[in-house]
């Protein structure tokens, strides 16, 4: 796309703001702030957007720094959301996970909230949704969730059991698939396809030692942190392949044999990955049971609008399309799809090729803002 680059986080400032607290039924409180679009005047009630966060401990900003997002200064694309939203008429509430402080994020320790599973989530996203409907400056008829990632499997399990409390859905980054489902492509299936095409110079199938280094300076990554997934092993300042991985006489190990094996291997222990952590586990087995998107949204029957980029690595479009077509099948014909070229998970353009976390791109924020005005 040919936009220009969205404006860096000290160029957005939100003008018509108040802190807000969401006291949660299990005693914890959560922080977060109420945005009002310019010119709000006392006693007005708006139409309003709840921004649920993608997985991880994410602030009320969805802060992401440089060396996450892949882009200079690092980005907050929920505040580009609140201003996009304000602008537009739209009140928006952005608030701080479970265990988040604020800004920065900053992190609370006592919270522990790597112990935190996407069923607490999910709770205390209804905690705000409930607490939302109840703001003077807020027409409870007209509340909207927004999710990204792990947010929008928040957004159709609550749509589902409360319909009642909302007036519509945005989806962006749809999980579509199981969070099994997702992981595996996460940690097997792409991992493969990039060695197939960014690594196999010769696109012969097979892996050399020198296309594998060759693959790993060219990316400024260290050989050294993977050489258990290629089962190599350093002698001498040299790398070569473990006599498992069954090199043949020229030094090539397949691709699609040894080396998808090894992968499968480690994924095999699932949810238990011993890269991960019994918290990882605990938090992968519940998502799994709470469910995606495909497997919740069908119980909703209001609007959605799915916004996903066509270049997402985290999760692919093929399961936001999954999830259009069970909500669809199961008769809900206000379901609209828009798909992006060249965006990524957080609908951010590509940098130098390959995605990125950054700062949304202006044709999603204009569609997304075109749709919400449009449900009257």
């Amino acid at each position: 796309m040919t936009t220009p680059p969205p404006a860096p986080p000290a160029q957005i400032v939100l003008q018509n703001t108040r802190p807000l607290t969401f006291k949660l039924a299990d005693g914890y409180a959560l922080t977060g702030e109420l945005s009002l679009p310019p010119g709000a005047k006392p006693g007005q009630k708006f139409r309003t957007v709840i921004l649920l966060h993608g997985s991880g401990p994410n602030d009320l900003n969805e802060t992401l720094p440089e060396q996450v997002s892949g882009v200079p200064g690092g980005s907050k694309v929920f505040l580009q959301l609140a201003r996009q939203l304000n602008e537009a008429g739209f009140a928006v509430v952005r608030y701080n996970k479970r265990g988040v402080l604020g800004a920065g994020p900053r992190i609370d320790p006592a919270a522990r909230p790597e112990q935190a599973t996407v069923s607490q989530f999910s709770a205390d996203a209804l905690g705000v949704l409930q607490t939302v409907r109840t703001l003077p400056e807020v027409n409870p008829g007209e509340v909207f969730l927004l999710g990204h990632s792990e947010g929008t499997m928040l957004a159709a399990r609550i749509a589902r059991e409360h319909p009642e409390l909302v007036r519509g859905l945005v989806l962006i980054g749809t999980v579509g698939y199981t969070f099994r489902e997702t992981l595996h492509f996460q940690l097997v299936d792409r991992p493969l396809a990039q060695v197939h095409e960014l690594m196999d110079a010769d696109h012969d199938g097979f892996l050399t030692i020198a296309e594998l280094t060759a693959g790993f300076e060219r990316f400024g990554l260290d050989l050294a942190d993977q050489a258990s997934a290629f089962g190599v092993v350093q002698k001498d300042k040299t790398w070569t392949f473990l006599p498992e991985m069954k090199a043949d006489a020229g030094g090539r190990v397949r691709i699609d044999g040894p080396i998808k094996d090894r992968l499968e291997a480690a994924f095999a222990p699932y949810p238990n990955l011993p890269d991960f952590g019994p918290a990882a586990a605990r938090y992968f087995k519940d998502a799994d049971a709470y469910g995606s998107v495909t497997q919740n949204l069908p119980g909703y029957g209001g609007p959605v609008l799915m916004l996903h980029g066509a270049a997402d690595p985290q999760t692919i479009l093929p399961g936001a399309k999954l999830a259009q077509a069970a909500a669809e099948k199961a008769g809900n014909k206000r379901v609209k799809l828009i798909v992006y070229p060249g965006l990524g998970h957080s609908l951010s353009p590509l940098k130098d090729g390959r995605p990125t976390l950054g700062w949304m791109d202006a044709q999603p924020l204009n569609d997304l803002t075109t749709w919400l005005k449009a449900q009257k």
